[in-house]
């Protein structure tokens, strides 16, 4: 089996699987009931991390954040998922899909990673369905992209390994 039959193959089960063709989420109820069971589930490890902190030393600590190095961090932040859109708009050439498109599916990607539990997972499968289903574009061909955009991190993760 080649690279390209991989990726295909993979598009293909999770177009099936987020349109609901054969797949577990099919049942609309049973996504709701899944949406909000993961909600809760955030939330509950939330109340359990925070329960216990030291509300008067968090305050200190915001009193004593410089606001310069803060709006150049998010400024950061923004302009990397902007430059992700941009490498998107690469991997797709021939699709008439634009930039900020691009931006906007990669935020929400990145939030829903951020927020619900099994991180890692979800936010890449939104950006498959968002865009196969909104804007048609060909499911093996954002896999692809998705694929190689995580090779690429892992490889940078991998020269990080401490063992080396």
């Amino acid at each position: 089996m080649n690279v390209t039959h991989a990726v295909s193959s993979v598009a293909n089960e999770s177009y099936l699987y987020t349109r609901g063709s054969g797949g577990m989420l099919r049942n609309k109820s049973f996504r709701y009931l899944w949406v909000i069971a993961s909600i809760m589930l955030a939330f509950l490890l939330g109340w359990i991390a925070l329960r216990s902190a030291d509300w008067g030393s968090v305050q200190t600590a915001f009193g004593k954040v410089s606001w310069n190095v803060l709006l150049l961090a998010f400024s950061a932040v923004v302009f990397s998922i902007f430059l992700q859109a941009v490498r998107w708009k690469l991997l797709l050439p021939g699709e008439s899909v634009s930039t900020t498109r691009l931006f906007l599916v990669r935020n929400a990607g990145q939030s829903i990673n951020n927020l619900l539990p099994r991180r890692g997972v979800l936010g890449e499968a939104s950006e498959l369905a968002m865009l196969t289903k909104s804007d048609n574009i060909a499911g093996s061909k954002v896999a692809a992209g998705i694929v190689t955009i995580a090779h690429e991190l892992l490889g940078k993760l991998h020269h990080l390994d401490p063992k080396e």
